[in-house]
């Protein structure tokens, strides 16, 4: 938390309420402490309640007084429509939602191995639980004339690799695509629609893998290291607010130029 403590300074996001799924851990939750810092009202919608009741009480020691906690399945609409009629019904509407909240299969699998079950829960999850909020967040953001949309998709959704699978590939791609689709209806209710695409990033999730793995994983990475989930959360944070006015229907790849670049096996040089 202390690494986050410079952007009390900032007051960019005071009066704005913002809507983060997934803001329990990683990504999701360093989105929470950054936009919770920089003064928004904030909601984390996730399934993992007590971590999020934690965090909760964490900000509240550090001087972050609005933030609540609303249990949320993202697969599941009724909870997505509780979870936003709370945050309506908390902080009078909702000018910024992030959709972090995502899975993925637990093994590698091909076109051919995977069944359609897997790939609708993956589908469901990620691509539907994003629509199911966005559709929810439009009309209060329409009754503001202000919104800020950032959904989180991955490099996955422009290469591909042996370490994703055709479901979660597929989603995040379509993520990206639903992003771009907002922007034709709802910009001239000053409604921006943004994605950001992570690349490898120390989340709970990529700690599992091991250090011998996240090492392989820093010589593809042109900037020699891994990223941070704060990275990606001083994106978000930059996206959802007033300065990003003229910024919308983009996909920002936050990856240390790993997409840039063909490794042939050498981790630096001409």
């Amino acid at each position: 938390m202390a690494k986050l403590d410079r952007y009390k300074i900032s007051p960019r996001m005071v009066g704005r309420t913002a809507l983060v799924t997934g803001g329990a851990s990683g990504i999701g939750r360093a989105t929470v402490e950054r936009l919770a810092y920089e003064g928004a009202n904030v909601v984390i919608a996730d399934l993992q309640t007590a971590l999020a009741q934690e965090l909760r009480v964490e900000l509240k020691v550090q001087g972050c007084e609005h933030i609540s906690v609303a249990s949320c399945d993202v697969s599941d609409e009724e909870q997505i429509v509780a979870a936003v009629e709370l945050t309506k019904r908390t902080y009078g509407g909702l000018d910024i939602l992030v959709n972090v909240a995502g899975v993925s299969s637990p093994s590698r699998q091909t076109a051919t191995e995977m069944d359609l079950q897997e790939f609708r829960r993956v589908l469901s999850v990620n691509l539907e639980g994003s629509f199911l909020f966005i559709r929810q967040a439009l009309p209060l953001m329409i009754d503001k004339r202000f919104g800020r949309i950032v959904n989180v998709t991955s490099t996955a959704a422009v290469m591909t690799s042996d370490r994703t699978t055709p479901a979660y590939s597929s989603s995040k791609a379509a993520i990206a695509g639903l992003t771009r689709q907002l922007v034709y209806a709802y910009s001239r209710f000053g409604i921006t629609s943004n994605s950001v695409c992570p690349g490898h990033i120390k989340t709970p999730l990529s700690l599992r893998l091991g250090e011998e793995s996240l090492r392989a994983r820093e010589r593809t990475i042109p900037v020699g290291r891994i990223g941070d989930p704060e990275d990606v959360a001083a994106a978000i944070a930059f996206l959802s607010s007033d300065e990003a006015s003229f910024i919308t229907g983009q996909m920002l790849v936050i990856d240390g130029g790993q997409t840039t670049v063909i490794n042939y096996g050498e981790s630096h040089g001409e």
